[in-house]
């Protein structure tokens, strides 16, 4: 008897928790996000896309909770962001806090991603508007941009 709850013990104490696990997986997620990204493709949905957001040329760098994005239409530009996300949900959902210079409010962006050690796919709803619920483009409500990470040479 005392073996049999000596066996139990030793495997509950060597089998990490399902909760552990999780948190490993939630590193490696928000790990991946981490970087310079270029976008590779763009779906504004019936909405003409904005004349600085370019195929090639926009460039995404997540440092931590910070986001900044940079496109060089016309000369550089570069707008900021923190974002917070919740992986509990599938898809991920993030949240986007645009910072816009001397303070002034501006509404949030929800959306949701998934993320790759390679790719990462957004889909955005508009600002202040309602998270898109899936990936497929096509409306006006929302935007789904694809990024490639950008490796160092």
């Amino acid at each position: 008897m005392n073996i049999k709850v000596a066996c139990i013990v030793l495997l509950a104490i060597g089998v990490p928790a399902k909760e552990d696990r999780s948190e490993d997986d939630s590193k490696k997620v928000l790990q991946n996000l981490q970087g310079e990204w270029q976008m590779v493709r763009a779906d504004f949905g019936k909405e003409a896309p904005p004349p600085d957001a370019k195929i090639g040329q926009t460039r995404l760098v997540i440092e931590g909770n910070k986001l900044i994005i940079r496109m060089a239409a016309a000369g550089p530009k570069e707008e900021t962001a923190t974002f917070t996300t919740d992986l509990t949900k599938k898809p991920y959902a993030i949240d986007i806090q645009p910072q816009v210079p001397g303070g002034g409010p501006k509404n949030s962006v929800k959306g949701i991603f998934q993320v790759s050690a390679e790719t990462l796919q957004l889909s955005l709803g508009r600002p202040g508007g309602e998270r898109p619920a899936d990936f497929t483009g096509g409306d006006v409500t929302r935007s789904t941009l694809v990024f490639q990470r950008v490796r160092s040479k």
